[in-house]
């Protein structure tokens, strides 16, 4: 009996001759039993600590897993950022110095890609904003119709930023020009996305 429960007991057969065992014998069986209790005690005492331990290593392993998505997560969100803040600062530069010179077709030219960049930034900021609310529950889906063919080839250019600065060829190829799914555009854009950046993460430059 120990800690309130019963944890098991000792069993004696009659003293040979039937004899009534003396004090010294009682007190040898008692102190057998404290033993025996204090040692079944500690076994479930190992036990209860090492399964903590295999539950707390399991735990820091997936503080470690979290810990390095995150920092990945930072480091793609960083390249992404500075891709279409760059091209914005170049082509917005080049207006300034050369609006004179150059003639409204270029332009025009200049303009659209400033455009389109900028539509890249919005379009990170809201992957972000949607990771977020993602991490604070489940999101809520908009279900509507998208071309995800024309989809995957506007992500393309973003994606072949990527690939020229590792020196890793990228194409993308569809058999129909139009793929209609009724899908939340945001949340197919961000897995895209992290599909085609775990593929350059694990692809050697060249």
């Amino acid at each position: 009996y120990a800690s309130g429960e019963t944890i098991g007991y000792l069993s004696l057969d009659e003293p040979e001759g039937g004899l009534i065992p003396g004090i010294v014998e009682i007190r040898q069986l008692e102190f057998l039993v404290q033993q025996a209790t204090t040692a079944i005690e500690s076994a479930e005492v190992y036990q209860k600590l090492a399964r903590n331990n295999a539950e707390l290593s399991l735990a820091s392993e997936k503080l470690g897993s979290l810990a390095d998505m995150k920092k990945n997560f930072i480091a793609n969100v960083s390249h992404e950022l500075r891709t279409p803040l760059t091209s914005i600062s170049a082509y917005t530069e080049l207006l300034q110095n050369n609006m004179d010179s150059l003639n409204e077709e270029s332009q025009g030219e200049f303009l659209k890609v400033i455009h389109a960049e900028s539509l890249k930034l919005t379009n990170i900021i809201n992957d972000i904003l949607e990771l977020n609310q993602m991490d604070n529950g489940r999101p809520n889906l908009v279900h509507e119709n998208t071309n995800v063919a024309a989809l995957v080839k506007r992500l393309d250019d973003s994606w072949k930023t990527r690939a020229l600065e590792r020196n890793i060829d990228l194409w993308v190829e569809t058999d129909h020009d139009e793929i209609v799914m009724p899908v939340d555009n945001m949340l197919i854009q961000q897995l895209l996305t992290h599909l085609v950046g775990n593929a350059f993460k694990f692809t050697p430059d060249g």
